[in-house]
């Protein structure tokens, strides 16, 4: 099927939460499969399918990105169409992670960083 990738930075480890609201025409695609790289985009782990309909629905999925030095990739792959026509459509696609606090310094406060990479 058709799949579009989202590179996000070098991570130092982290859980993230990927949601989106999707809707599927007639004949469009059955299947949203999220797959993740830790080595550039050359090799995927599949880690969920979402299965779009035919109004507007919510759907979300939490990931455990790796610490790890090279580009993190997220392909979505849009699978099961049945027409050429068919589409799915995607809005407020977020993609939050949540970084482990580091441990603190005796005597200095805790502190818990988190990002917001990527976007729609």
């Amino acid at each position: 099927g058709q799949s579009f990738d989202v590179i996000l930075p070098p991570s130092q480890g982290a859980t993230a939460t990927l949601s989106a609201a999707l809707r599927r025409s007639g004949s469009g695609f059955t299947a949203v499969i999220i797959a993740l790289s830790t080595d550039g985009g050359v090799t995927f782990n599949e880690l969920e399918a979402w299965a779009p309909v035919e109004t507007w629905t919510a759907h979300s999925a939490t990931v455990s990105i790796p610490k790890h030095v090279q580009p993190i990739v997220l392909r979505f792959t849009l699978d099961g169409a049945t027409s050429a026509r068919g589409g799915v459509r995607f809005d407020n696609l977020m993609i939050l992670d949540s970084i482990a606090s580091m441990p603190a310094e005796k005597g200095s406060p805790r502190r818990a960083r988190s990002s917001r990479p990527g976007g729609r």
